[in-house]
């Protein structure tokens, strides 16, 4: 990705005072790393000391010697996730973190641009707006995981339950189900196999089928895909 600070500033509508520092790209696996700084002045000519001000609120911050810095996500660009690296400034805006241009994130669990959390939020009243939105903003299973726990996207599609016969219906290939996950493909055999053989009383086969529950439930973040076939494979009867 071949972009200038000033052009790239403009893609990712950077807000005032923040400016482009420097840009770390990794081809390898589409990641831009942005990392952000202010324009300070300082207090006179003989002082050591910056400020950076606010330009809505007007607020003056002292801009640290020493910094600590935060990496939050940004809107993705084209097929690259897009993260800022910005400095962890002390900041008291009275207008509150959704107004000031200072702070680029409102919640400190979910470390998220103002931009990127409107985005979410569209897919708070979606059904199935988890999977949706992990495909879409290509969130992964642990952002995933934390935006549910927060509440920030509804829960994905419930499981059935052990009793439903889809169960073993995708377990005796009744309803196909198009999965390269290499471990599912193997439970699904053995589950197979196990059910073949028809000297199976009710509860061993329960458990049987239970198996292949608990491995979607244990891993349904990563099994998005499958969820959604076997949820629309929900009528068989």
């Amino acid at each position: 990705m071949t972009l200038k600070a000033q052009e790239l500033s403009i893609l990712l509508a950077l807000p005032n005072p923040w400016k482009i520092h420097k840009i770390n790209e990794d081809q390898l696996h589409k990641h831009l790393t942005v990392e952000l700084t202010c324009e300070v002045k300082k207090h006179n000519f003989f002082s050591s000391i910056k400020d950076v001000t606010c330009p809505n609120c007007k607020q003056v911050t002292t801009w640290p010697t020493t910094i600590k810095y935060l990496t939050i996500r940004h809107v993705n660009l084209g097929n690259y996730k897009i993260y800022l690296h910005i400095p962890d400034l002390e900041l008291n805006c009275s207008h509150g973190h959704a107004d000031c241009p200072m702070i680029l994130y409102s919640n400190p669990n979910l470390l998220y641009s103002h931009p990127l959390e409107q985005k979410i939020r569209e897919f708070w009243d979606v059904p199935n707006g988890a999977n949706i939105a992990a495909k879409l903003l290509q969130l992964q299973p642990n952002e995933l995981e934390k935006l549910i726990e927060y509440n920030w996207l509804p829960q994905m599609g419930t499981i059935p339950p052990l009793a439903h016969p889809v169960w073993q219906a995708i377990i005796t290939h009744r309803i196909p189900l198009n999965t390269k996950n290499l471990g599912l493909q193997c439970l699904l055999t053995w589950a197979n196999g196990q059910l073949q053989r028809g000297n199976l009383n009710e509860h061993d086969r329960l458990t049987k089928i239970g198996m292949v529950r608990s491995y979607f439930e244990k891993y349904r973040n990563t099994l998005q895909s499958e969820l959604e076939q076997l949820l629309n494979a929900q009528g068989i009867s």
